[in-house]
């Protein structure tokens, strides 16, 4: 099964940025928490950390450095081993709502679409990380 690697939304009025860089090659296994690829958002270039494991493919259509993308839209998967080539069977990722830049500027409610980890809490890529290194069940702390 693939997992797509997608841009990011690098702060609340980011709409596009650059690619700058993978830091991973393509077929190269990649952990939860290992930095992936380096992005230039409205402000800074940021190195863009994995929420899955897999290995690394990149479809054809991947971005070069300096490519503009757009927020959600696919990069590359992150699949099983013996999955090659995962971008023959996934729907064009222009295809989707997510990929299009919204035109009405007017402000709107504000609203979360990352999904929490655990139903009531939260809690940041790298502190789950380091939580998981260490053994400690983050979710009976209280703060």
């Amino acid at each position: 099964m693939a997992t797509e690697v997608i841009v990011p939304r690098m702060g609340w009025s980011m709409e596009e940025g650059t690619f700058q860089e993978w830091l991973k090659r393509d077929g190269e296994r990649v952990e939860v928490g290992d930095m992936l690829f380096v992005m230039e958002g409205n402000k800074t270039a940021q190195e863009v950390e994995s929420f899955d494991a897999g290995y690394l493919r990149l479809p054809p259509d991947a971005p070069k450095p300096g490519d503009a993308v757009v927020v959600g839209q696919r990069l590359a998967f992150l699949t099983d081993e013996d999955d090659l080539e995962p971008w023959k069977d996934a729907p064009r990722a222009e295809a989707g709502p997510g990929h299009q830049i919204p035109t009405d500027k007017s402000p709107g409610p504000a609203t979360s679409q990352a999904k929490p980890v655990r139903p009531g809490k939260s809690i940041s890529p790298r502190a789950l990380r380091l939580a998981n290194e260490m053994d400690v069940d983050w979710d009976n702390i209280e703060g």
